[in-house]
């Protein structure tokens, strides 16, 4: 299994976390682990593992303002398939830099098996703590596993979003879950995080990007919705383990609809047309070149 990460040169704080999660990545036996980096401009790299300068897309170029570069999720993605391929992996994964991996979560991957694994994270206030003082996050993911030949065949499905920013990750495993014999791992401490402060709740360029993509994925990101809101719930008066995977294949079920695909296209156009508004004021304020 191939997994990657990408490592940005942030505040003491962030490096210090990214430095924890590198440490515990590159400990894993039998994982082969990655850091992508851009072609261009001076990558962030760790010794403990290989970096890889590939990516050519970002977030600047994505929306034209003069922001912090971030990788660009389907990029990401890709070129881990590839990646993976190309060693003679079958399956490839990606995390965000903060997170602690526990060899449990490997474990628990090789045991279930299937095309997808979307990993939820366990917030701790030392990332050296014991996992049962750990706060179970369902709300997002941070760790995402997929097979090499599945992403191959359905790779077309997955918008560029902006890693780092809000509401990709659900949307991904809407994805994943309606179109893989996909599972949420999201009951036990499998990944964890050390809490701080949020910076992905300003309303940024990139924040407004992802949200534009969001709305032309309205569709999967209701169905991740439903799911949550009916898995708070269930969970509140003491769902199951089965229970609450049969939640799972209950609401993740993708139904073409002539008549969705109608509003959608409508909601569409209004969403595009929104982003190329603020574009062009992030294009003129930053002098940037739209791509």
């Amino acid at each position: 299994m191939l997994m990657g990460l990408q490592l940005f040169d942030g505040d003491p704080g962030s490096n210090r976390r990214q430095r924890l999660a590198v440490a515990a990545l590159a400990r894993q036996r039998d994982i082969q682990a990655v850091n992508l980096q851009f072609r261009d401009g001076a990558p962030c790299t760790a010794a403990a593992i290989e970096t890889v300068p590939l990516l050519t897309l970002d977030s600047a170029r994505a929306t034209g303002a003069a922001i912090r570069r971030k990788p660009i999720t389907r990029e990401l993605f890709d070129t881990l398939a590839t990646l993976a391929a190309a060693r003679g992996l079958d399956r490839f994964g990606f995390l965000n830099a903060d997170i602690i991996v526990t060899p449990h979560v490997f474990e628990a991957i090789r045991t279930i098996g299937g095309d997808s694994h979307v990993i939820a994270r366990a917030d701790v206030d030392d990332a050296t703590a014991a996992p049962a003082t750990a706060t179970m996050l369902t709300a997002g993911h941070d760790m995402f596993v997929i097979s090499v030949d599945w992403w191959r065949r359905q790779s077309h499905r997955f918008r560029p979003y902006i890693a780092g920013e809000m509401g990709w990750d659900v949307v991904y495993t809407a994805l994943l879950m309606c179109h893989s014999n996909g599972r949420i791992l999201n009951r036990e401490p499998l990944i964890l995080h050390e809490r701080h402060p949020p910076a992905w709740h300003a309303d940024t360029p990139g924040a407004r990007y992802n949200g534009m993509l969001a709305a032309l994925d309205a569709r999967y990101f209701s169905i991740w919705c439903d799911y949550w809101q009916a898995l708070e719930t269930g969970r509140r008066a003491g769902a199951s383990a089965d229970d609450e995977a049969r939640l799972r294949a209950e609401r993740f079920v993708w139904r073409p609809s002539v008549v969705a695909a109608a509003r959608q296209w409508g909601r569409s156009v209004r969403a595009r047309r929104h982003l190329r508004r603020l574009q062009r004021g992030w294009t003129m304020q930053s002098g940037l070149t739209q791509v």
